[in-house]
């Protein structure tokens, strides 16, 4: 069963101990099922803030509060073997406390604020302890402007706090902490250790979006549990039975929901794995995660281990005979496993595209699962295209080469390899025309062979002149070196001669000051300025 919920708060300690979380945790344990929760708005509402109080220093949080906000409450969450006092300087600068820790509710009075401070104990569940303070209005409306909150220690321990307030749908605009802290920032209960947590990023640009609730690294390592989904501008259907565009993380959690669904289908209903729920697909579906721009490093507070790919998660076995025989009644023979094996192989090779962007490598596909001698039936098959030594080309179905892939292959041949003359020109748009050949550079002492599946035109370069010109061209399938335009033109100048086109490329960069300028510092150093 796969279970979805579209629902989080702010009100807990949100270390995974509250009396909701361990619930949702208790019920992941039991039987086959699947918790996806969406991790909350709360990414930018700057309704959290967190930090440390030390011995004998004061720590001062300040609160906006705009006008016309007819309530508010603020909940603190601190150890409870920490002992500390609280002060509320009011935004006309009137102070109440330091308000000594007395178990139970206190009421205090400062302009047309009451304030409720209630000292929590701590549950048999949880060593934390919670500081709820309520802001009621004397008359309509609290006090607007900055409140301050101190800290005062006393006894320090550990010295951890963290505050949050309600939900930002239900606070003025504007009404929040001056310095908050984005990370802690997940809403209740995706923060139960045993659900997937889901956020948001916009499928359009394939980018994160900062409203995503964000986790923290904690002594629970608390992270954002599991991965990203669609979230922005998501077409649903609404009560009036009509559709409308929808954003939160409310609707990006469906898309793992389902997805964890059919993972179970696949494995428990189909029968290819009795095994796949809970934890499992858990697994597998951070191993299939792809990344997302702007990060490095996962998994991470911001978008856990990357955004869902369920293509990508769908594991691939080297022996499926057990399946195969269940399936066949124990009349399996060699034929039928065979094929049943070469479906999984053929369904991995369509997963690879995206995660390793088109070319291969022959370590790569080792470390995925597959054999010296999958690999050379795969290439026999038309489903790899061997490059060159140790590289290939994925060439299935979602498989497009780009325009300028013989530049990317012969990087992969020769990484130190430079694409020069025309073809450098025709590369950069100076030229419309493809040459009949791809003319490629190298260092005279660099010997390495190049054996490429279209025609090359080789020329070797005296270590002196190798460098000047070259530019790193980065692609999404892999980069390659190409000398400039300026110095392409030189070396055709030098080694063609004045041939139609050469002249007809110099006559046209004569009226580009910049570019002939450039033109004639580099045939100086080449030393063909003469002509030009």
């Amino acid at each position: 069963m796969a279970i979805n919920i579209s629902f989080g708060n702010t009100y807990g300690s949100h270390d995974g101990t509250s009396l909701l979380e361990r619930f949702i945790e208790d019920i992941a344990n039991i039987w086959k099922s699947v918790i996806c929760i969406g991790t909350g708005n709360e990414g930018r509402s700057a309704g959290h803030t967190a930090g440390m109080v030390r011995e004998n220093e004061e720590t001062v949080i300040q609160l906006a509060v705009q006008e016309q906000e007819p309530a508010l409450n603020l909940q603190i969450w601190k150890a409870y073997y920490d002992i500390m006092d609280i002060s509320f300087v009011s935004p006309s600068g009137e102070r109440i406390g330091p308000i000594q820790e007395v178990l139970g509710t206190q009421r205090f009075s400062v302009g047309n604020t009451e304030l409720l401070l209630y000292y929590g104990e701590p549950s048999p569940y949880s060593t934390a302890q919670e500081i709820y303070v309520d802001f009621l209005p004397k008359e309509v409306y609290i006090n607007s402007g900055i409140w301050e909150i101190v800290l005062t220690p006393r006894k320090i321990i550990s010295g951890n706090y963290a505050m949050w307030l309600p939900s930002e749908n239900v606070l003025n605009p504007g009404t929040a902490f001056l310095f908050p802290t984005e990370t802690g920032t997940l809403t209740i209960p995706s923060t139960a250790s045993r659900t997937i947590g889901v956020g948001a990023y916009d499928a359009l640009t394939f980018s994160y979006v900062d409203f995503s609730g964000r986790g923290q690294r904690g002594v629970r390592e608390i992270i954002k549990a599991g991965y990203c989904a669609p979230g922005v501008n998501v077409t649903a259907p609404t009560t009036s039975g009509t559709y409308a565009s929808f954003s939160g993380t409310s609707f990006a959690t469906p898309f793992v929901t389902g997805g964890a669904a059919l993972m179970m289908e696949w494995g428990i209903i189909k029968e290819n794995d009795p095994y796949l729920y809970g934890e499992k697909v858990k697994a597998y579906m951070q191993r299939g995660a792809r990344p997302l721009p702007g990060f490095t490093e996962y998994p991470n507070p911001q978008v856990g281990y990357g955004a869902l790919c369920l293509r990508d998660s769908i594991p691939v076995f080297k022996n499926n005979i057990d399946l195969c025989k269940k399936k066949c009644n124990n009349m399996c023979n060699k034929k039928c496993i065979g094929e049943n094996m070469r479906e999984n192989t053929y369904i991995k090779i369509e997963t690879l595209y995206r995660k390793y962007r088109g070319y291969v490598e022959t370590k790569d596909l080792l470390a995925e699962g597959f054999s010296n001698r999958q690999i050379s039936t795969l290439v026999n098959e038309g489903y790899l295209q061997k490059v060159c030594y140790g590289h290939y080309w994925l060439s299935g179905k979602p498989c497009k080469k780009p325009f300028d892939y013989k530049c990317i292959e012969v990087s992969l041949s020769n990484p130190d390899a430079v694409i020069c003359m025309n073809s450098a020109l025709y590369y950069q748009g100076i030229l419309s025309a493809e040459p009949d050949y791809l003319s490629v550079a190298t260092k005279r002492t660099n010997r390495r062979m190049m054996k490429m599946d279209f025609k090359t035109q080789r020329h070797y370069f005296s270590n002196r002149n190798f460098n000047i010109g070259i530019r790193k061209q980065e692609t999404e399938f892999g980069p390659y070196n190409i000398y400039d335009i300026e110095r392409s033109v030189c070396d055709l100048y030098r080694l063609e001669g004045e041939t139609e086109i050469e002249v007809e490329i110099i006559k046209n960069i004569k009226e580009n000051k910049y570019l002939y300028n450039r033109v004639l510092k580099y045939a100086e150093v080449l030393q063909i300025k003469r002509g030009l």
